[in-house]
C-alpha cells in the first residue's frame, strides 16, 4: 500500500469519527434521558407548583384520556379559614387548563360551611369527574367531622346537578362522622364503587350513575362493612381500594391496636365477602413491629400488591388470588427498599408489563419513587439502581401516582410550604433488566458504524438485578376567576 493510500484511509477514519461525534452533539439533550428521569417537557424541568394564597393539601391525581391531569385535595378559604374541596386541571404539558373552573384551572366546593377535603378522584369516559372525600356538617344534629362524601363534576368543573338528587353530591353517614374516603372507581356499566374508613371498619359502597345507592350491593343499602377485630369495634384503618377487571373489589389498610399489620379484604361484585380469599374474605400480614399499608394495586395475573411501610422502608407484599402470600415475589412474598432514611409508600401503579412503580416520602424530605420488576426485584433501569428522588424544597411528600398511556408517571403531593406540587417522570413499556419479561421482549439496539446509527432487532444483553337542588352562592369569591361553589342540603 502506498503512503497516499494510507493517508486516505486515515482521513476516512477521521471523517467517520468526526461524523459520529457530530451526531452525538446534535442530538437534543432529552434524547438520552432514561426511565425515572424528570420529563423536561412538563412544567419547568419536569415540575409544577400550584401556588395559592393559603395552605392547601394534595390527595389524589388522575389522567384523562386526552392527557389532561386532574388533581384533588383541600384548600383553605382565605376569609373563613376552612378547607374546601379543591380540584385543579392541567394540560398535558403542565400548564393550567383555563377551560376548567373560572379560567384559572381550579374549582373549590364548600358543602356545609365546614372543613371539606377531596381525597380520591376518577374520570368517567364522558369526561365527568367523580370525587370522593369528607365534609364537615355544621348545621344540624349530625354536626361534626368527618362525613364520607361523593360528588360529581361536569367536564368544565361545574357541579353535576344530575347527580345526588340535584345537589351534585351524596353523603350516606357510615360511622357517625368518623369517616374518610380511601378510594373511588368506575365500573364499565357506569356504577361508582367507593371505599371508606368508617370508625375502624373497612366500608365499600356502590352507587348507580345518578348517585342513588345501589340496592343490589351489600345488604340492600349499597354498603358493606368489614371488621378486623374479634374484641369489638372495627380494629382497622382502611387506606386504599382497587377494582379488579372481574368486578371484585380489594381494600387495604392496617389492623391492630398496639402493633399494626397489613390488612386486606376482597369482595365479590355484589359486595359480599369473597370467601375464596383466605376463607373469610380478609387477611392480615405481620412483617414484624409496626407496619402500615397505604396502597393496593392488582396485576394482570390477579395477584394483589399492597404497599406501605415496614422498618422505615418501602415495603410491598404480594398475595395470590386465594389470599396466600406469594413467596415467588421478592423474599418470601415481600419486597423492600430504602432511601438511606425513613421511607413510606403512599401509592402504587402497575404498568401493563406488571412492573410496579411505588411513590412516597420520608427523610430527607423529597419525593421518593422506586420501580420493581414483576417478581419484586428492583428495576435497575429506572432512576439510579431502581430509585429516584425529587426535591421541591423541604418536607416534600409524594401522596399519589398516576400512570399515563405513554408510560410516564405523574406524582402529586405537597411541599412543606403548603404548596401542592407535581412531577412527571419518564418511563417506557419495554423492560430493561434481567427479568423474564425483559428476556422475552424484542428490543432495538443502536450500533454506530462510520458515524451512522443503525437499528438491529433482537435481544440485547440483560442488565443485572434482575370519583336541595340548585347551586346557592354562600359568599362572593375573593379569588378572581376561580370558580367557587357552595352546596346546600344535608345528609342522604
Amino acid at each position: 500500500m502506498s503512503i497516499i493510500d494510507s493517508l486516505r484511509g486515515a482521513s476516512r477514519a477521521l471523517t467517520a469519527l468526526v461524523m459520529a461525534l457530530a451526531f452525538i452533539v446534535a442530538v437534543p439533550h432529552g434524547a438520552f434521558a432514561a426511565p425515572g428521569d424528570l420529563d423536561t417537557t412538563f412544567g419547568t424541568g419536569g415540575r409544577v407548583s400550584i401556588t395559592t394564597t393559603n395552605s392547601a393539601e394534595a390527595e389524589d391525581v388522575a389522567v384523562q384520556p386526552d392527557g389532561k391531569i386532574v388533581s384533588v385535595g383541600g384548600e383553605q378559604d382565605p376569609e373563613y379559614l376552612d378547607d374546601e374541596f379543591a380540584l385543579t386541571r392541567h394540560n398535558s404539558d403542565g400548564s393550567v387548563d383555563t377551560s376548567f373552573g373560572g379560567g384559572d384551572g381550579e374549582v373549590l366546593t364548600d358543602f356545609e360551611n365546614g372543613n371539606d377535603v377531596a381525597q380520591r378522584v376518577a374520570v368517567q369516559p364522558d369526561g365527568k369527574i367523580v370525587v370522593a372525600g369528607r365534609h364537615q356538617e355544621t348545621d344540624d344534629e349530625f354536626a361534626g367531622c368527618c362525613w364520607f362524601t361523593v360528588a360529581r363534576y361536569n367536564s368544565d368543573g361545574s357541579v353535576d346537578t344530575s347527580f345526588g338528587g340535584g345537589d351534585g353530591w351524596v353523603s350516606p353517614g357510615l360511622a357517625g362522622g368518623a369517616e374518610e374516603a380511601v378510594g373511588v372507581a368506575l365500573q364499565p356499566d357506569g356504577r361508582i364503587v367507593a371505599g371508606a374508613f368508617a370508625g375502624g371498619w373497612f366500608a365499600v359502597l356502590r352507587y348507580l350513575p345518578d348517585g342513588s345507592p345501589d340496592g343490589t350491593f351489600g345488604g340492600g343499602d349499597g354498603v358493606t362493612m368489614t371488621a378486623f377485630s374479634d374484641t369489638g369495634g372495627g380494629g382497622a384503618t382502611a387506606q386504599d381500594m382497587a377494582l379488579q377487571p372481574n368486578g371484585k373489589i380489594v381494600m387495604a389498610g392496617s389492623a391492630g391496636e398496639s402493633f399494626f399489620d397489613f390488612a386486606v379484604a376482597r369482595y365479590n361484585p355484589d359486595g359480599s365477602p369473597d370467601t375464596t380469599f383466605s376463607g373469610d374474605g380478609k387477611v392480615t400480614t405481620d412483617l414484624g413491629g409496626y407496619n402500615w399499608a397505604e396502597s393496593v394495586a392488582v396485576q394482570s395475573t390477579g395477584r394483589i400488591i399492597v404497599g406501605g411501610q415496614s422498618a422505615d422502608r418501602f415495603a410491598l407484599v404480594r398475595y395470590n388470588v386465594d389470599g396466600s402470600r406469594d413467596t415467588t415475589f421478592g423474599t418470601g412474598g415481600v419486597a423492600t427498599t430504602d432511601f438511606g432514611g425513613t421511607a413510606r409508600v403512599s401509592d402504587l401503579v402497575v404498568q401493563p408489563d406488571d412492573r410496579i412503580v411505588a411513590g412516597g416520602s420520608g427523610s430527607p424530605g423529597d419525593f421518593l419513587l422506586a420501580r420493581f420488576n414483576a417478581d419484586g426485584t428492583l428495576d435497575t433501569g429506572f432512576g439510579t439502581g431502581g430509585r429516584t428522588t425529587t426535591d421541591f424544597g423541604a418536607g416534600d411528600r409524594a401522596n399519589a401516582l398516576a400512570l399515563q398511556s405513554d408510560g410516564k408517571v405523574v406524582a402529586f403531593g405537597n411541599s412543606d410550604s403548603a404548596l401542592r406540587v407535581m412531577a412527571r417522570y419518564l418511563g417506557r413499556p419495554d423492560p430493561v433488566d434481567g427479568s423474564p419479561a425483559a428476556r422475552a421482549a424484542p428490543r432495538f439496539r443502536w450500533t454506530a458504524r462510520c458515524g451512522t446509527p443503525r437499528a438491529r432487532r433482537g435481544p440485547s444483553p440483560a442488565a443485572p438485578g434482575g370519583s336541595t337542588p340548585g347551586v346557592a352562592a354562600r359568599r362572593p369569591s375573593s379569588r378572581g376567576g376561580r370558580r367557587r361553589e357552595s352546596r346546600g342540603g344535608g345528609r342522604r
